[in-house]
């Protein structure tokens, strides 16, 4: 009886191993629901809709039950603000590229959670090239800006 149990439960073990997809398959799904996120972002920035930014956009700010936990509420002054000025830095980096490129995907684990970062390339007008990493952080089952290097 001993012997049934034990190969049941060896059973039961490798089945739950191979249900699991495997991790590129995972990483490849979040790089492209996170680049999803970026280019919605790019296009409400290029549009100027700020209050539709800020849903996507990590709160940053003083209330520590807040900070990286929740994203900007439009209807709040302030935070309208930072969404805005993260727009425009995201508009002046388009602004002075004529082409943008998704490089690298990498996901990073940090005291906050994990990161998830794509490296993009911009081909400057002015014949250089620069990259820019944004990094999101998976909030409320959404994948949320939370930095730009």
């Amino acid at each position: 009886m001993k012997k049934v149990t034990t190969l049941a439960l060896l059973c039961i073990i490798i089945a739950v191993a191979f249900a699991q997809p495997p991790k590129k398959l995972i990483m490849k799904d979040e790089s492209r629901e996170v680049k999803e996120q970026l280019e919605e972002l790019f296009r409400h920035a290029s549009h100027k809709e700020y209050k539709k930014a800020a849903k996507i956009i990590a709160y940053k700010g003083a209330d520590t039950t807040r900070k990286l936990k929740d994203m900007l509420n439009p209807a709040i002054q302030e935070e309208l603000e930072q969404a805005t000025a993260i727009c425009m830095n995201i508009n002046s980096i388009d602004s002075a590229s004529y082409e943008k490129q998704f490089y690298q995907f990498y996901i990073q684990k940090q005291p906050e959670g994990l990161w998830h970062n794509w490296i993009m390339i911009y081909n400057m007008n002015s014949g250089k090239r620069d990259t820019a990493t944004f990094g999101f952080l998976k909030i409320k089952d959404k994948f949320t800006l939370a930095g730009i290097k």
